[in-house]
């Protein structure tokens, strides 16, 4: 099948897409991970901040 056939070019940008939608997933979970790394908290005790990862936050 040539490189340059329309099914070819369709599945290259589908394939592009789906990296670009898991970069963007990556992203949201590394920095959800970081913003809920545990901060000491008066007396010596740990705390938690927590945000719940919303559907919205993810561009389907």
């Amino acid at each position: 099948m040539p490189s340059d056939s329309s099914f070819a070019i369709a599945m290259r940008t589908q394939q592009q897409a789906d990296r670009e939608e898991q970069q963007r997933i990556k992203s949201l979970v590394l920095n959800y991970e970081m913003s809920n790394e545990p901060e000491t908290a008066d007396g010596g005790r740990t705390s938690f901040r927590s945000r719940k990862l919303q559907l919205s936050d993810v561009n389907w």
